[in-house]
């Protein structure tokens, strides 16, 4: 009875082992999508935003008080590579 138990037990130990093995799945990452981005760019007279604390900003174009500002313009740069050779290097 007691080699029962044994056995019984090791089985149980060794089972997570299989499952891990045959229960993989290959997974992809997704295609590569664009999103768009809103930029709402302000100007204020007295050079300061108002406090707006109660404001949620939805990504949509939203009137966050002031003056639009026009002709501002923004560069987005891809710095993937550099942030996964850092990652890779072991720094955060």
């Amino acid at each position: 009875m007691k080699k029962l138990w044994k056995t019984l037990f090791a089985a149980l130990l060794v089972l997570p082992l299989f499952t891990g093995v045959f229960g993989a799945e290959t997974v992809n990452a997704a295609e590569a999508t664009t999103t768009n981005v809103t930029i709402n760019k302000r100007i204020w007279k007295d050079g300061k935003a108002p406090a707006q604390d109660s404001m949620q900003n939805t990504g949509e174009k939203m009137d966050f008080g002031g003056v639009p500002l026009e002709g501002a313009g923004f560069t987005a740069y891809d710095v993937t590579d550099a942030y996964l050779a850092l990652i890779a290097n072991g720094k955060s």
